[in-house]
């Protein structure tokens, strides 16, 4: 998996990127530390994962999230220090297929990277309850059936953070009966990732985020 990694602090980039050339199934496509610089390593599109920070030198890298999903088709992880609402809101909404917070130790981010290559949408859990607080929960007597218990069990253990293989073993089923089950409930809340899913099922009253 060929990764992108756009940051600004040297520091911080030189630690990603060893990260990602640690491990052995992915592959440093490139980095970036300014807005510009970012565009370009965007346009060029040889990577499957863009590992973004949202703020480069005091300029909001929101717009490359966009860009980068209208450009190509590699999917968008962001890292950064801003957990407030709107960065976190703004982020999703243009595109983001996960969101963490730099708290998150090197492991959690080479996990969190898997997960999207899974088709998962890692959160952090403070970043999903500002997404919840934001798209207040409504619930309607069509929602409550919408979904099969087994279905909500499994949206539930996405929201709280588990992996697909967590939800199996937590749940006495093969990891693709996970997949299978998360595909359903994708179709029934019509969405079409992690992220996505753990909105809706909120918005609905179907689950409760801790």
């Amino acid at each position: 998996m060929r990764i992108a990694v756009v940051e600004d602090q040297p520091e911080t980039l030189a630690a990603i990127c060893a990260s990602v050339n640690a491990e052995t199934d992915f592959t440093l496509a490139g980095s970036a530390s300014t807005f510009d610089d970012a565009k370009r390593l965007i346009a060029n599109g040889d990577f499957d994962l863009l590992l973004l920070d949202l703020q480069l030198h005091d300029i909001s890298a929101l717009d490359l999230i966009s860009y980068c999903i209208d450009t190509g088709d590699a999917n968008v992880l962001v890292l950064s220090a801003l957990g407030d609402e709107s960065s976190v809101v703004g982020a999703i909404r243009r595109g983001a297929h996960g969101y963490l917070l730099k708290d998150q130790s090197m492991r959690d981010i080479g996990a969190a990277i898997r997960q999207v290559r899974d088709g998962e949408s890692p959160l952090t859990p403070a970043v999903a309850r500002h997404l919840i607080r934001v798209l207040h929960p409504t619930t309607d007597s069509s929602s409550q059936s919408l979904l099969t218990n087994r279905e909500l069990q499994v949206l539930q253990a996405l929201a709280n953070g588990y992996t697909y293989k967590e939800v199996a073993a937590r749940y006495g089923l093969s990891y693709h009966t996970v997949v299978d089950y998360t595909r359903s409930l994708y179709r029934k809340l019509e969405v079409g990732t992690r992220t996505a899913a753990v909105v809706a099922g909120a918005r609905r009253g179907l689950i409760s985020i801790k």
